[in-house]
């Protein structure tokens, strides 16, 4: 179990840094194209998740009570100087690696009780140095009879079942023993298949993107740009979407945006399941979103229905084009006001861009 530990845990962890761009190491052979420096620009608002997302969703093994699953769809959720998300929990058991994190009420560490309820959840904690995060489990299968469980309450409720446990805490102090790693947790611990290769990642049931589910724009730190542009950030994973129904407009209007808005209607519900009908009803919605200015407006501060959703995703679209974000948003300002002083011939202090104030968000402290 110890090889199997080091393995799982520092593999978890090499990706997460080549991924936010700290891991010296990362800049040979095929990596060399995602070298990030902790101050660039670029990996504060567009993370290579190919690799991390294939290893969790293609790579793991998770055995609860000895019995095999594997995840179907998670959600990624990690904060850094460079990658200030504001909807991660922070909790203190996140700020570690390779950590099974059950959620709590606040962010402290043993001293807040377990969520319950339907509010329930389970991380793959991905903290390290500098970050803090965790990859939030949605759905996962049993692998005897191809049972899929749904919902992270409910994938909390069939490990707590399956290991004959009555509440999180028996499970964690009593069932497990106070073991919380993911490799040597006896009773839910996770092993890398053999097959998976990070050079060589399966081309056959492909890992879908799309934003997370279930987030909204309020009470939340920082700029109204950047909650909107981490709201929309395709970092939920799903494995074989036709499974199950649940964030279905999620799987739809992200593999119709990361596709390049190009395949039809038709083409998306054959992927993703659910019926055409509702698949063109969320692509009108998003490209309706395209052309009101006024609808992140409109909408910040309040909670998303599944319409508005759908119509905030696609301005934002527009104010994020090419998925370049924040950064470049405010060089394309910049550039405006620069011609625009040219034609005044006036010598004049530059205008304040409206989203200076996420400078500090993208800087090393």
């Amino acid at each position: 179990m110890a090889a199997n530990k080091k393995g799982v845990v520092e593999r978890l962890d090499q990706h997460m840094q080549e991924m936010l761009g700290s891991n010296p190491n990362a800049a040979t052979g095929e990596n060399a194209s995602r070298k990030r420096k902790r101050e660039d620009a670029d990996v504060c608002v567009a993370l290579d998740v190919s690799v991390l997302s294939s290893l969790i969703l293609q790579g793991f093994e998770v055995y609860i009570n000895k019995k095999l699953h594997t995840i179907l769809e998670v959600e990624l959720y990690v904060t850094s100087d460079a990658h200030p998300d504001p909807f991660t929990h922070c909790n203190e058991v996140q700020k570690q690696g390779g950590k099974w994190y059950f959620h709590r009420s606040g962010t402290g560490g043993g001293n807040t009780g377990y969520r319950g309820g339907s509010f329930k959840g389970l991380d793959i904690a991905i903290g390290g140095e500098g970050r803090v995060g965790g990859c939030l489990i949605r759905t996962i299968r049993r692998e005897s009879d191809k049972h899929v469980i749904t919902g992270p309450s409910k994938t909390v409720d069939h490990i707590l079942e399956t290991c004959g446990a009555k509440n999180i805490q028996e499970f964690v102090d009593d069932t497990c023993g106070g073991d919380i790693d993911i490799a040597t947790c006896p009773l839910l611990n996770v092993k890398i298949s053999d097959s998976w290769d990070p050079k060589n990642l399966p081309k056959k049931d492909p890992v879908f993107v799309s934003p997370r589910f279930g987030l909204n724009p309020i009470n939340k730190k920082g700029s109204e740009d950047l909650i909107w542009w981490y709201l929309y950030q395709p970092y939920r994973f799903v494995r074989q979407p036709s499974l199950f129904s649940k964030a279905r407009v999620n799987t739809v209007l992200g593999h119709y945006q990361t596709t390049g808005e190009k395949l039809s209607a038709q083409s998306i519900t054959h992927l993703t399941g659910g019926t055409l009908k509702a698949a063109e009803g969320y692509i009108d919605l998003y490209n309706k979103g395209t052309k009101d200015k006024k609808c992140l407006e409109k909408n910040f501060n309040s909670k998303l229905n599944s319409s508005t959703w759908c119509t905030c995703y696609g301005a934002a679209m527009q104010l994020f084009p090419d998925n370049k974000g924040l950064v470049q948003k405010k060089a394309r300002k910049e550039e405006k006001e620069g011609e625009e002083e040219k034609k005044d011939e006036k010598q004049q202090s530059p205008k304040k861009s409206p989203v200076k104030s996420i400078d500090s968000y993208f800087k090393k402290k």
